[in-house]
């Protein structure tokens, strides 16, 4: 069975006009932000070599210096690493035929070893001088020379090794005896 739809339209007189006021809509602000992470880009000062040597092993070494004027003085700061990483893989496979089977041995090894090494070392030196008039007309000064070293190392080292060795045995013959 249909549906029946009617539109209903009402029509009203002059005299029955009513007054309507418009309502505003309310206000809505809407604040997106978004947010971009950028990964630290290692320090690229200074002398740096990247060693790759096929594309399962790299090696980056860097080295870096610089100085600092301070007001009575200069910090020197250094710093040198190492990071590297190696990945390979070996894969075999043997097939053992004896009297009444065949068995296949397929065995795969994935060996991934990375290594990160830093050393940054801190030097500051600050003089003070100290001038005094001597009683007896004289000059004294002593000069102060403070010598601060830091130096911090960091290592870190991450192994990881998987073998996945898969065995099928296949039987090529049965004993039949007769009854």
């Amino acid at each position: 069975m249909g549906s029946l739809r009617t539109h209903v339209t009402q029509v009203r007189a002059q005299d029955e006009i009513r007054s309507t006021t418009a309502t505003p809509e309310p206000v809505q602000e809407t604040l997106s932000q978004e947010l971009v992470w950028i990964p630290e880009q290692p320090q690229r000062r200074g002398s740096y070599t990247i060693e790759r040597v096929d594309e399962n092993n790299f090696s980056e070494r860097y080295g870096n210096s610089e100085v600092i004027p301070v007001q009575n003085g200069l910090i020197r700061i250094s710093g040198n690493g190492e990071r590297s990483a190696m990945h390979n893989e070996e894969h075999s496979n043997e097939i053992i035929q004896k009297e009444g089977f065949t068995q296949s041995i397929d065995k795969r090894v994935q060996n991934t070893k990375a290594n990160e090494s830093s050393q940054r070392a801190t030097e500051e030196f600050y003089v003070d001088s100290d001038v005094k008039e001597l009683p007896n007309g004289g000059i004294s000064k002593m000069t102060t020379t403070t010598t601060v070293k830091k130096l911090g190392t960091t290592a870190r080292t991450a192994n990881s090794a998987t073998t996945v060795t898969r065995t099928k045995t296949a039987v090529t013959s049965r004993d039949v005896g007769a009854k």
